[in-house]
């Protein structure tokens, strides 16, 4: 009931917004963050790092996988183990699916502290960018489209700004944007 009653809310404020920053010195500017985030180069270093992580887990996981296959085989094949070697691989096969399932686990676990490990610090970029920019260039209101409830904000094109703050963000990755100042931030 209350998300109902804010996307409402939303909808009837956006032609509002819209007609007080036609009128009056209110200057209402949209931006879709997660695309900022996703196009920026510290996003893209993040996922280069989390994708070597995951490529790692799979190979681990995929080489467990070749020895349950292999075993599974060698109980079924001609020539299969029997009496105690036969317990012996079935006590291994056991062993080997658990011990694949707990990677499996444990490897999503890890992926995820990883995933947020490397995207908190973007997101907390984009969001002071974004603070900063507004600041800068007088900006009253700053909407994130990013939201599906503010989805309606996407027609106002002449008030968006991700392409603005994507170029920022690129800029800031080319060498010429680079200083000699040890105190710049970077």
């Amino acid at each position: 009931m209350v998300s109902r009653l804010w996307m409402s809310g939303v909808a009837l404020f956006m032609p509002a917004a819209v007609a007080a920053a036609q009128e009056a010195e209110f200057k209402l500017g949209v931006v879709h963050i997660e695309e900022v985030v996703e196009g920026s180069p510290d996003f893209r270093r993040a996922s280069e790092q989390w994708a070597a992580v995951l490529e790692e887990r799979t190979r681990e996981i995929q080489q467990r996988q070749l020895e349950l296959r292999d075993a599974e085989r060698l109980l079924v094949g001609e020539g299969a183990p029997e009496g105690d070697e036969r317990s012996a691989l079935i006590d291994r096969i056991d062993r080997l699916r658990v011990e694949i399932e707990r990677m499996s686990t444990d490897a999503q676990r890890e992926l995820d502290i990883v995933r947020r490990g490397l995207l908190e610090p973007v997101v907390a970029r984009v969001r002071a960018l974004v603070e900063t920019y507004g600041e800068e260039n007088g900006f009253d209101l700053i909407l994130d489209t990013s939201a599906p409830e503010v989805a309606l904000a996407l027609a106002i094109r002449d008030i968006e700004i991700t392409d603005e703050l994507l170029a920022i963000l690129e800029a800031a990755e080319t060498p010429d944007a680079v200083t000699d100042d040890p105190d710049a931030e970077p």
